[in-house]
């Protein structure tokens, strides 16, 4: 009588594969060029706020207003172009790099920007999952929940600061004061993790070379 060639799956033995042999950190991509332009434009765009905000081109204001909100907007604008292409290609990196695997793909990291209810938490958990998949669930994140909570509070204070303005009440412009500053602290502390997640990224490439 011959063999059964079939085999059940729990009389198959178990095939056990440790991190480093499943994962191929040379297929990483640096990201360090988008990176780099994030934090240039990021920062430049946070100077000229911290600027207007403390009155620098008041006396300028009547003749060069649109030109001073347009360098503001193209700032703005550019950075977040390349911020969506670094978090794309960062979360691609947290897919490539496996276990903790992230459970939001690399588009899905950058719709969530543009989704509305979704863009309150989600962009916080995408880029939280590539944040512990770089350094560690267990790691300091003092400085991503910062960042995004100064980024949430930007954003309730534009809200107050348009119901005030609408019921014509003087409190307008203490809230639009209030998130000025949290966009300019939000803005400092995002540069800090894009440069350290850039930088974590170009560490373990760097040893897949050496």
């Amino acid at each position: 009588m011959s063999e059964n060639p079939y085999q059940t799956p729990e009389s198959m033995p178990e095939l056990v594969y440790s991190q480093e042999e499943v994962v191929d950190y040379s297929l990483l991509r640096s990201a360090s060029l988008w990176g780099l332009l994030c934090v240039l434009l990021l920062g430049a765009e946070v100077i000229f706020s911290l600027l207007t905000t403390l009155g620098v081109f008041r006396q300028y204001y009547i003749i060069f207003n649109t030109e001073i909100i347009g360098v503001m907007m193209g700032l703005w604008g550019g950075f977040i172009i390349t911020f969506c292409i670094w978090t794309s290609k960062s979360m691609t990196n947290a897919w490539v790099a496996g276990v903790p695997t992230p459970t939001i793909t690399p588009s899905n990291a950058v719709y969530y920007y543009f989704t509305p209810i979704l863009w309150f938490w989600k962009p916080y958990v995408a880029m939280r999952q590539i944040w512990d998949n770089l350094f560690g669930v267990d790691s300091s994140k003092s400085s991503l929940r910062s960042w995004w909570f100064l980024w949430l509070g930007f954003w309730m204070f534009v809200l107050f600061a348009v119901i005030a303005t609408k019921e014509k009440h003087d409190s307008a412009s203490f809230y639009m004061g209030c998130a000025r500053y949290c966009k300019i602290l939000a803005g400092i502390l995002l540069i800090i993790v894009i440069s350290k997640i850039t930088m974590g990224h170009n560490e373990k490439i760097a040893g897949t070379r050496n």
